[in-house]
């Protein structure tokens, strides 16, 4: 036995409650997105919230996946997306090429280095805010 392991396996509990404690931020996350985009709310903000890009793609995954056979709307409607101070370093796809509708992204201290040619989806977009990114 290596003698940085006692056999009590609480490294592996120490895991499984990192796995845990994720698992439950992005249930957090996905409810807060799910309620906003099915009760049709136009400006959406999650300044601050400690989201990483993979927390966001796969709120919006399961958001779109939830989505479907529902009359529930779909992420079009939003016209306000703020997610200053996150930890994003990167913009999924997938969520720019749904956001048909949005005028404003505020995207201000993140960890962003660029942002993808599905930007250009976004054809209402007016005013897009990448201040203190990497």
């Amino acid at each position: 036995m290596d003698s940085g392991d006692d056999g009590s396996g609480d490294d592996d509990g120490h895991v499984s409650a990192l796995h845990s404690a994720e698992q439950q931020r992005r249930h957090e996350l996905f409810e807060h997105l799910w309620t906003a985009v099915s009760g049709f709310h136009r400006h959406i903000s999650l300044d601050h919230a400690n989201v990483d890009s993979e927390q966001l793609e796969w709120c919006l995954a399961h958001v779109a996946e939830r989505r479907r056979g529902t009359r529930a709307s779909n992420l079009s409607v939003i016209a306000e997306l703020h997610l200053r101070g996150n930890r994003l370093t990167r913009l999924p796809p997938a969520l720019l090429a749904e956001l048909g509708g949005l005028t404003t992204l505020s995207l201000d201290g993140n960890a962003l280095t660029d942002v993808p040619d599905e930007l250009g989806h976004c054809v209402a977009l007016r005013q897009l805010s990448l201040a203190r990114n990497a």
